[in-house]
């Protein structure tokens, strides 16, 4: 095991194979496609105890990649408010706008009306976004909004819902 799990292994494959199983691969397909060349050879039992075996020399190497892929996609996440809200609309307004005038200098008439329509379907959203919403409160309730996102599930059927 090396002695810093930040430091790249010394083996080329080593350091691949470490980078496949972070990624959620198995220790035998990791060990599999992290072999040299284009041609990845059978994953017969002596590739599996090989694999077990780079697994065992990098764990700490195996764990520091699983938590540093864990740290990069977790994105930053803000408060979503009406005015935040607002703001994005608005936003998305002045790109929309920009289009249409850039799809109009380059001769795009049939691409600027698609645009004009999306402008308009947009306009309707973010007026109901601001005349329905309001002004949020400062001291909104404790909602428990894991348990009500755990108790919903994924419609199965392919039918349209009433």
């Amino acid at each position: 095991m090396a002695d810093d799990p930040r430091r790249p292994c010394k083996r080329a494959r080593d350091e691949r194979f470490c980078h496949l199983v972070a990624e959620g691969r198995s220790y035998i397909d990791a060990w599999v496609q992290s072999a040299p060349g284009s041609k990845k050879p059978a994953p017969t039992p002596g590739r599996r105890v090989s694999a077990h075996k780079c697994a065992q020399r990098n764990l700490d190497r195996i764990a520091w990649l699983k938590r540093e892929r864990a740290t990069v996609s977790r994105s930053p996440q803000e408060d979503v408010t009406a005015a935040s809200l607002a703001e994005l609309m608005q936003e998305v307004m002045e790109t929309l706008t920009a289009a249409v005038a850039h799809a109009s200098a380059a001769g795009e008439q049939a691409l600027a009306t698609q645009i004009r329509k999306l402008i308009n379907t947009h306009a309707g959203r973010s007026y109901r976004l601001t005349e329905k919403t309001g002004a949020v409160a400062d001291e909104t309730p404790d909602v428990p909004v894991g348990t009500y996102l755990r108790r919903l599930r994924l419609c199965e059927c392919n039918e349209p819902h009433r």
